[in-house]
């Protein structure tokens, strides 16, 4: 039998274990913000005051909760870049029910798509249902990570582009309108058009 001081003691560093973990965890991906960051914003954006509020998702189901959030608190523009369609657990119909309720609030639904995953069956069959709902669909030669962005107030990406299981961060805040220029920019980089 374990004493009761013990056991406390057990709790204890299991959970500055964990708790080193998620420091360890938050550091890298702090790393990694400040890396987008400087790349893609103005000096003035990264000012103290921009008011950006920053989380890190590594659970599967909670991701899905934050888009599931995300989607329904959205009122004007929901925009997504898709490097590759057929990426991650997403139940396609689940996605197409989304983007149908949307469009009925009056949600403009925009999607960028990289043509390597838009030239498969599949790629092209999504794509097609997603355009006949009514959401709009580009079609770019590259996009560089998937990016979900809602009223330019919300920012869903993956914590690293290449390895999608690690976890996504959930950005909130005005300063992300910045974030929304970069999907501005996929969509004038997309050459191959709208779909209709």
């Amino acid at each position: 039998m374990v004493s009761p001081e013990m056991a406390l003691i057990k709790l204890l560093e299991g959970e500055r274990g964990r708790l080193r973990e998620d420091l360890r965890r938050a550091k890298q991906v702090n790393g990694r913000l400040e890396s987008l960051a400087t790349r893609f914003l103005r000096s003035e954006v990264l000012a103290p005051s921009a008011e950006v509020e920053v989380e890190v998702i590594t659970d599967y189901r909670r991701i899905q909760q934050a888009l599931e959030d995300i989607t329904e608190t959205v009122e004007h523009e929901l925009a997504a870049l898709q490097p590759l369609l057929d990426q991650g657990r997403e139940i396609p119909e689940r996605a197409l029910s989304r983007d149908r309720h949307q469009i009925t609030k009056g949600v403009r639904v925009r999607y960028v798509s990289s043509a390597a995953g838009a030239n498969t069956p599949q790629g092209a069959e999504h794509l097609g249902r997603k355009a006949s709902v009514g959401a709009e669909v580009r079609i770019a030669a590259d996009i560089p990570m998937n990016m979900i962005i809602a009223d330019r107030r919300f920012v869903l990406l993956p914590m690293d582009p290449e390895r999608h299981e690690v976890g996504a961060i959930l950005a909130r805040g005005p300063a992300l309108v910045r974030a929304a220029s970069r999907f501005e920019a996929g969509v004038r980089a997309a050459r191959l058009g709208w779909l209709d």
